[in-house]
């Protein structure tokens, strides 16, 4: 089974080299890398140039046009039928891919697979704390009925961590270049429907956290993205037979207006309700709303505090909805 390693590198030269060594060091042989440089002004072309291991190619693009499009032209250059995605800051363990191609295996079925996650710091220190909080987001749901039932409230899987069927992301129309940030979780949202994805149970890559990454500087921008996603996935999976599914949102002041000008309007989805304080006062109305057919679910972020969430769920969980049916926390 040929597994092709597709990565997109933007400016990368300072840790490059390491994931690079990462790759060579892979103890699983059937394994070709395919690099594209994506319009980078720093050394990362000369440095791609200087790899003399033939199981690398690498594409220069003339001008950046975002990861998205580098991984889609990465992934059309691919001879493998599995794709194992790797980010130029990260470091895969020597057994990731010979791990992950066991499971592949003995999973027949399966459109991917992930890895548990340990995070590593750049050239600046972070709180342990904060390193502790992205390890666990990323490596809580692990068999595939957790990954389904975390879809719309988490991205259940890092990035570079994942194998996935070449066939399966083609089928499901590949990366979506109109997301800057979320690409990876808008990817997710779709090849969970087309089939089931896993998780090895075990450390197997290294994820770097930086204060300057992408979307630690702009987690607003990565948080209405993943939005977005989330609500054109619940839209077709949950309300496939409504042309504007209608909803009464529980979120923070600032979020609701981001809701209303940025995320509702690029979905089918459309906000009845905004609700931005006092959260368990206004649960009477909003399941007479509900009820009586004014409004077709509840959305609720998870920025709200876990207190009230829980008391909200409970309480419209006691008027007959159902979690990721017509109740969702994003």
């Amino acid at each position: 089974m040929l597994i092709t390693v597709a990565m997109a590198v933007y400016n990368g030269e300072t840790y490059l080299r390491e994931a690079i060594a990462g790759l060579k060091a892979q103890t699983y042989k059937q394994m070709e890398v395919v690099i594209v440089n994506d319009g980078s002004t720093d050394r990362t072309h000369d440095l791609l140039d200087t790899i003399q291991d033939p199981r690398f190619r690498v594409m220069h693009l003339p001008k950046n046009k975002g990861a998205a499009n580098a991984l889609n032209t990465a992934i059309r250059m691919a001879r493998g039928q599995w794709i194992a995605i790797h980010d130029a800051d990260d470091v895969s363990h020597p057994d990731r891919l010979e791990e992950q191609a066991a499971y592949i295996r003995s999973h027949p079925g399966l459109v991917a697979v992930g890895s548990l996650i340990r995070c590593i710091l750049g050239t600046a220190s972070l709180p342990d704390s904060f390193l502790q909080s992205t390890e666990q987001a990323f490596n809580t749901h692990v068999t595939p009925e957790q990954i389904i039932d975390g879809r719309f409230s988490a991205c259940p899987l890092c990035h570079g961590s994942v194998v996935f069927s070449k066939q399966a992301f083609l089928e499901v129309g590949g990366y979506d270049t109109s997301y800057r940030i979320a690409y990876d979780y808008d990817l997710w949202t779709r090849l969970i429907d087309h089939g089931p994805i896993g998780k090895v149970n075990k450390v197997l890559y290294d994820y770097r956290v930086y204060p300057s990454s992408l979307s630690n500087k702009k987690w607003k921008d990565t948080y209405d993205e993943k939005l977005r996603s989330a609500l054109l996935s619940l839209s077709k999976v949950c309300y496939a037979d409504l042309d504007s599914p209608r909803l009464a949102v529980f979120a923070p002041n600032w979020l609701c207006r981001n809701l209303y000008h940025n995320v509702f309007p690029a979905t089918r989805c459309k906000a009845t309700l905004y609700i931005h304080d006092q959260y368990v006062l206004h649960v009477a109305k909003v399941n007479d709303l509900y009820r009586t057919g004014i409004i077709d679910g509840v959305m609720m972020s998870t920025l709200i505090d876990k207190g009230p969430v829980r008391q909200l769920l409970e309480s419209f969980q006691a008027n007959g909805m159902v979690i990721n049916r017509n109740l969702f926390t994003i």
